[in-house]
């Protein structure tokens, strides 16, 4: 195996982990393996502009690091926040709200997986490694990674600063991207711990799912209230340290520039040491905790058997009482049945979808936000045509289309090639409508009732038109992005799913039914919007009865009469 630089450097270190209670040798050897596995594992960063399938010569040469220039352009964009910002507080505040944003948005798509990584357990577990070795090589393994994406997000604006405003302040800001990444990852640590400690059998894997969409929905919240908070306080009152600053982290971070600058207060200085205090103390209860951590992941690792007998429900489910509106065929009914079956089971679909899912719900309410704290939430004085930004719900859409044709048991698909008289269109048909109606109509039905809460039944027409004019988007959507068998690939390495080019097209198209939408509603009201919604509706009608339909290529074979499916 190669002799990586991290690897170099750890031996560096190797009397400090051995007083520790570390088994060196074999942190060594298992930290030297999970790099050279990770040089084959893709970044989802790196596939949003690569979705081609890679050689093996390819993939060794590692496209985490060929990703790290992507950050470096984000970082660009930054540079300006860095230098023309006079304020240092505003400045850096601003600052670390950005960075601390996109560290806990690649926690959530990256290095989650690596911290709840349990495919090592196979080989480690019959082997004398303690938990406390193990879990060391997994916090090393992603601090490695993590510390990269650092650095690559943070060096333009360090340089930027070190030029502007003076090398103390550059440094200062060295320090403190670090304690940002600490305090983070050890963060997400403490609430998977959490879940680990408190549930287990299949509510546990399900609380991992849920933690997905509440982390998210977190991550998104509180950027928006960040900035709320400077546009109203922190303007107003000149940039005073108050009481709350002490619960707003990226205040943290701002506080040894004011310090540096001049300022003074008690609470800043709380800021300031909170800023170095809060970081370590939560890596050292995470260091404390990782023979604990170690051990609560094998109910991961096992089976998916229920907590308690549960007793077989009667009722069909929505999703399915729903699905039948749009299929007629008895075949298609029992293929929806299925893929809602499955959807239920792939815990690893669930992972991967579920923030995009927590993003999808979150946003059409941060389009609102603004307005809402302007009009001090008073929404009688709103226009119903902010429910336009239920639109945003749609941006789900893509990445559940992209994911419908992975599985963690891909080889039961042989089951659509088996059945007899089965088309090909009648399973993507099927397949698309199970999981739309279990994953993507509840993330539209959450900002939909708080929009309705809001705004009262003045968003009714606006509703009608929205909701048959997302279902044609899943269908178009569903025809430009290639086609896969539904269920018949396995998950790839991280988040290896491709199709952003597809993604970035479907996004537009989004945006143009959101324009048609308010163009009509501006212009005809909500009678037009009603007429409007009666021809979705019509067009809905013909979209998923037509708009499945296989191709010349895709035809009944005419050898056995089955389908033959192809991309």
């Amino acid at each position: 195996m190669k002799e990586f630089l991290s690897i170099r450097l750890l031996d560096r270190f190797r009397g400090a982990f051995t007083r520790a209670g570390y088994d060196f040798p074999a942190l060594r050897v298992i930290l030297q393996a999970k790099l050279t596995m990770g040089r084959r594992r893709p970044t989802s960063l790196m596939n949003a502009f690569s979705g081609t399938r890679k050689t093996e010569g390819d993939e060794l040469r590692s496209s985490f690091f060929s990703s790290l220039w992507i950050y470096v352009g984000i970082s660009l964009f930054l540079v300006p926040m860095a230098v023309f910002l006079e304020q240092p507080i505003l400045r850096m505040g601003m600052l670390s709200a950005v960075q601390m944003l996109l560290l806990s948005s690649l926690l959530l798509s990256d290095f989650s997986t690596t911290l709840l990584d349990t495919r090592d357990r196979t080989i480690l577990g019959v082997r004398p490694v303690s938990p406390k070795t193990a879990g060391m090589a997994r916090l090393l393994h992603a601090a490695v990674y993590l510390g990269w994406t650092v650095s690559a997000l943070t060096a333009l604006p360090l340089l930027a600063a070190l030029l502007a405003h003076g090398p103390a302040s550059a440094a200062v800001y060295a320090v403190h991207a670090a304690l940002q990444a600490a305090l983070l990852m050890s963060l997400t640590a403490a609430v998977y711990y959490g879940v680990l400690r408190l549930w287990d059998g299949e509510r546990l894997k399900d609380m991992i799912n849920y933690v997905q969409i509440f982390l998210a929905a977190v991550v998104l919240g509180g950027s928006q209230l960040a900035v709320r908070l400077f546009d109203f306080s922190l303007a107003e009152q000149a940039l005073q340290a108050q009481w709350w600053w002490t619960l707003v982290p990226p205040l943290w971070f701002a506080a040894p520039h004011g310090l540096i600058d001049g300022q003074g207060g008690g609470w800043l200085i709380a800021c300031a040491v909170l800023s170095v205090a809060a970081p370590l103390l939560g890596l050292l209860l995470y260091l404390r905790l990782l023979p604990s951590f170690e051990r609560s992941l094998h109910k991961l690792a096992s089976k998916d058997a229920p907590d308690r007998p549960r007793q077989r429900r009667r009722r069909m489910p929505m999703a399915s009482r729903l699905g039948r509106l749009l299929l007629r065929d008895p075949r298609e009914r029992a293929l929806l049945d299925f893929s809602l079956a499955s959807l239920s089971r792939e815990r690893d679909f669930k992972l991967k979808v579920y923030p995009s899912l927590g993003y999808a719900v979150i946003i059409p309410v941060l389009f609102v936000l603004p307005t809402l704290s302007s009009n001090e939430f008073r929404t009688d004085e709103l226009s119903p045509n902010w429910s336009l930004a239920l639109y945003g719900t749609g941006l789900a859409v893509p990445m559940l289309l992209l994911m419908l044709r992975f599985s963690s048991r891909p080889l039961a698909a042989w089951i659509f090639h088996a059945a007899p008289g089965l088309r090909a269109g009648q399973v993507h048909r099927a397949a698309a409508a199970a999981v739309l109606l279990r994953l993507g109509l509840p993330a539209l039905a959450v900002p939909t009732l708080l929009f309705l809460a809001f705004f009262g039944p003045a968003i009714l027409p606006h509703l009608a038109g929205l909701i048959p004019a997302l279902s044609i988007f899943a269908v178009i959507g569903y025809r430009v992005i290639p086609r896969r068998l539904p269920f018949a690939e396995p998950f790839p390495t991280g988040n290896n799913v491709g199709g952003a080019g597809y993604t970035f097209l479907l996004m537009f198209l989004l945006l143009g039914l959101g324009l048609l939408h308010a163009l009509i509603a501006n212009l005809a009201g909500p009678v037009g919007l009603w007429i409007y919604a009666v021809l979705l509706l019509a067009g809905q009608h013909f979209s998923w009865k037509y708009g499945f339909r296989e191709g010349a290529a895709e035809k009944k074979a005419p050898d056995n009469g089955n389908p033959t499916f192809r991309a």
